[in-house]
């Protein structure tokens, strides 16, 4: 990972100082957890030394979390390659198009099993884990659950900051439903205790029309705001802990941000409140680049991100972070009771290119770990022992930390709702045959 932060400012050489730290965490529990290395003492990371205690407590249970991750692959049969040459640059998919993309690269339960369950939710992937090509590219990680009670309530803080300028646009008559379905007033839940809608923050970009070599990227009005200035200064511990994420997830991704960071140092993301999201994919990035989506609210431990062309789903509980590969796969979140927040983490390959970064270098994530071995199930008991034994406390884990802070009211308070019954069944295929699954 590079860790050259000459040029950048004192906010996010501490962001890279932790992303660092977590990267060091999740190599030394990987190792833990393969039998390569002896938990103690001697070998813990060393945090740096402007994150607090809680902050160090929570690198290390999201590094431990990312590690067992890697215990629990699952697999399709295709080529990311092939199927990224298949996929169309369009946002909303089509149904037919879909269909046929289907029948050529499988989804991990039977085709027959995501049509009978067009109208219902996927089977659910339990636990953190991983889903890989047939190459052992990562298509997605699933990180449930993994921020801890006051991570979420940290994050609401500064996000409350934001929220006098979130929008809505009201849809013109005659115009179809999903025409601009992301800002449209139409898929935003009313009369909540956060205003509802979304805000861009990005510090180059591009008008519509307007990606040419002669023409620089600018700041969009959003991040011009003093708000966003102060959500900026209030956000720098938060997004060094997700920037670890990314650094662990996807290296190669994290280093080229750093590298654009050091030209234009902000944000990249969008922030939205209490939006219904259509199953689609994103287009800004390359097919192997991640969004990392992070969840708050107080909907409780129901919701669900759906990955129809997968045939699965994966927990989308308040507290949970979820980097995929979005300009492949196909994702949306059915409606929740309660308020939600979605951050999205994200990057545009044409102000990677306008910054002289190599996008054809950086390609897909991949699975160090040999594909023919089977993981263990990853069951809450599991999980809890599997952090007990790299030295966490159990009550760190996912089970604490899926009860999120309270996304209505005082952003200190707590809701939840009860956790929904669910069955063990057969995994779908591929080398995580003992993956728990739930209906």
């Amino acid at each position: 990972m590079d860790t050259n932060t000459d040029a950048l400012p004192l906010q996010l050489v501490r962001r890279a100082a932790t992303a660092t730290f977590m990267v060091e965490l999740e190599a030394y529990f990987t190792a833990v957890l393969d039998g390569k290395l002896t938990r103690g003492i001697a070998d813990t990371p060393i945090p740096p030394d402007h994150l607090e205690r809680a902050a160090v407590e929570d690198c290390r249970t999201i590094s431990a979390m990312v590690a067992l991750a890697r215990q629990s692959v699952y697999q399709v049969t295709w080529d990311a390659d092939d199927y990224a040459n298949d996929v169309s640059n369009t946002a909303l998919p089509n149904p037919e198009v879909e269909a046929r993309l289907m029948a050529k690269y499988p989804p991990l339960i039977p085709i027959e099993e995501v049509t009978r369950r067009h109208d219902d939710n996927l089977p659910i992937i339990l636990g953190p884990a991983i889903v890989t090509d047939v190459k052992g590219r990562i298509l997605l990680w699933s990180l449930p659950n993994v921020l801890s009670d006051s991570r979420q309530t940290k994050l609401l803080r500064a996000t409350r900051l934001l929220e006098g300028q979130m929008t809505v646009d009201e849809p013109e008559p005659g115009t179809k439903p999903t025409k601009g379905w992301r800002t449209s007033a139409t898929f935003y839940e009313k009369n909540g205790q956060w205003i509802s809608g979304s805000t861009l923050l990005y510090p180059a970009g591009y008008q519509q029309g307007h990606k040419s070599a002669k023409v620089n990227p600018t700041p969009s009005a959003a991040l011009k705001s003093t708000r966003a200035a102060d959500w900026m200064a209030a956000f720098e511990e938060n997004g060094g802990i997700l920037d670890g994420v990314l650094a662990i997830t996807h290296p190669e991704l994290y280093d080229s941000a750093q590298a654009v960071m050091k030209t234009i140092w902000r944000e990249h993301a969008t922030v939205i409140i209490n939006r219904s999201t259509l199953g689609h994919r994103d287009c800004h990035g390359a097919p192997g680049w991640y969004d990392l989506l992070v969840t708050l609210g107080n909907y409780g431990k129901t919701a669900v991100l759906e990955l129809r062309g997968l045939g699965i789903s994966i927990p989308y509980d308040a507290g949970s972070i979820v980097p995929l590969s979005s300009k492949l796969l196909v994702h949306g979140v059915p409606k929740v009771r309660g308020e939600r927040i979605c951050y999205a983490f994200y990057m545009h390959s044409t102000v990677m290119h306008r910054f002289h970064i190599a996008v054809d270098s950086v390609t897909y994530s991949e699975l160090p770990r040999s594909r023919d071995e089977v993981p263990e199930v990853l069951d809450a008991n599991t999980i809890a022992g599997r952090l007990r034994g790299m030295g966490l406390a159990a009550d760190g884990g996912p089970e604490s930390a899926g009860r999120s802070g309270e996304a209505g009211g005082s952003a200190e308070d707590a809701g939840t709702d009860e956790d929904s019954d669910s069955e063990h069944s057969e995994s779908p295929g591929g080398v995580a045959d003992d993956v728990e699954m739930a209906d």
